[in-house]
């Protein structure tokens, strides 16, 4: 049922204002980053605006800038179930711990990549704008700016998504998870000083989550002109930066589908949701039954209704169907 979650997780955010509103403001950001020299000032002197050095270096800084939203969708993903009372509902169905965990990752991770898409997007737009000046601009091409997105920006993301989500399903706490996103952001920067103060640029540029460290290090000695037309090569330092962070990108997703546990409300057991022992009473008791039944038919309502005993018969007939049916309908509740 992966594709089922997945689904949802992708409707969940298209259908709200904040996935249009995020990728609009990272268009500006990336937009103002070619079109002006005041926002980030990665170019200067005898450097193009558009030189490909300085586009990879303005998708760094923006991706490392932007965890704040990276935090917002990927560290949420898992846990609003928990937050809206829905977590132990959904594993009353046939979903599998590996089909909700990929379901919630691939689609929180697809809707990371269509809001940073913007990235690219918005400095190839900057630098058509009329009012740049010709001999700050070199050669407009698509690959020049989308190449620092699959190379800088994609791994930068899927490490970022990694982290946050692995966060969001070990503590079920959003504190932790804006937390986390933080704490990555400071621990990276002191770091970077830390060993640039050392003058270990090799463990620096290794060491460097956004690549920022290792694209400078790997034009280091080049001269302008190399550097207002060459593309930073997928080679190198940066070849073994990025296998690093997406050997731990996958390391802490892989954590988590073994780690992961359904922790269910009000103390009930995981290994059996019905077998909380009955109250004494028996009014208490029955109240009970209907309460378990109600949970492990969540369409019906009344499971003593004709509605619930239609689907219990259909339920009977196509039990795959009927199940797809039930998850369906908890992660509308779920998406709200």
């Amino acid at each position: 049922m992966f594709s089922t979650v997945f689904k949802f997780e992708l409707a969940y955010w298209f259908k709200r204002p904040l996935t249009l509103l995020f990728f609009v403001l990272f268009f500006l950001m990336a937009f103002f980053s070619t079109a002006s020299d005041a926002f980030l000032g990665v170019a200067g002197g005898q450097i193009h605006r558009n030189a490909p050095f300085v586009l990879a270096s303005a998708i760094g800084i923006l991706t490392a800038i932007g965890q704040v939203i990276t935090t917002a969708i990927a560290g949420t993903a898992v846990l609003r179930d928990a937050q809206l009372g829905t977590e132990e509902m959904l594993f009353t169905t046939q979903l599998s711990k590996s089909g909700y965990l990929l379901g919630r990752f691939a689609g929180a991770f697809v809707i990371v990549l269509v809001i940073y898409i913007a990235l690219p997007i918005g400095l190839l737009v900057g630098t058509l704008m009329p009012w740049v000046p010709a001999d700050k601009l070199g050669p407009i091409t698509l690959w020049g700016a989308f190449q620092p997105f699959f190379v800088i920006a994609l791994p930068n993301l899927l490490f970022a998504s990694a982290l946050l989500f692995a966060i969001g399903a070990f503590s079920r706490k959003l504190f932790a998870v804006y937390i986390t996103g933080i704490f990555l952001l400071a621990a990276w920067q002191v770091t970077q000083q830390i060993v640039g103060q050392l003058d270990r640029l090799t463990l620096a540029s290794l060491i460097d989550p956004f690549a920022l460290t290792t694209t400078n290090t790997m034009i280091r000695y080049w001269s302008v002109a190399e550097k207002n037309t060459r593309l930073v090569p997928f080679s190198g330092l940066l070849l073994q930066n990025r296998l690093i962070w997406i050997a731990i990108a996958f390391t802490l997703f892989v954590l988590v589908m073994v780690l992961f546990r359904l922790r269910l409300q009000h103390g009930v057991p995981q290994r059996d949701p019905l077998g909380a022992p009955h109250p004494a009473d028996d009014r208490r008791r029955a109240q009970a039954d209907l309460d378990r039944q109600r949970l492990l038919h969540p369409l019906a309502g009344d499971p003593r209704s004709p509605r619930a005993q239609g689907l219990l018969g259909r339920g009977r007939a196509d039990p795959r169907a009927w199940q797809e049916e039930r998850l369906q309908d908890l992660l509308r509740r779920a998406a709200g």
